[in-house]
């Protein structure tokens, strides 16, 4: 039984995004508990980022590889459209990995980090992120 190229790809980008993805939410974990006093809201902070890293690095690779093969006649759709995959899944991701930023950045900006403040703020990054990315690949 063979096993191709493509499939040997995606299954190591996803071992990628998946090892990314607990890396963040650690160190997003580490950082709420360390420099906000506040480890629950590291927690979540991480876990946002985390999903979106499990779910954007995958298809970005994906998408950076497409971009290295393909000539120089072919645009930013056409290279997203060859990676394979769903390029909506991976710039929700990016969304939501950025709103996990956004949500520690108003946890510094606040001095006292509010949960509900900060859920609020990474999904407000998250969509705005998602809907300017979709624009750029679709």
């Amino acid at each position: 039984m063979s096993v191709s190229n493509s499939d040997v790809d995606d299954r190591v980008f996803k071992v990628i995004g998946g090892g990314s993805a607990v890396m963040n939410a650690v160190a997003f974990t580490a950082v709420g508990m360390i420099a906000l006093d506040s480890i629950v809201y590291g927690a979540i902070a991480g876990v946002f980022a985390g999903a979106g890293a499990s779910l954007f690095l995958p298809w970005f690779l994906r998408f950076t590889a497409a971009q290295n093969e393909a000539s120089e006649e072919g645009g930013v759709s056409d290279a997203a459209s060859r990676a394979g995959g769903s390029a909506r899944t991976g710039v929700v991701g990016l969304g939501l990995e950025l709103g996990g930023i956004g949500m520690l950045a108003a946890g510094f900006a606040l001095g006292e980090p509010d949960p509900v403040f900060g859920i609020l703020v990474a999904l407000a990054v998250a969509v705005v992120v998602s809907l300017a990315a979709a624009v750029v690949f679709d």
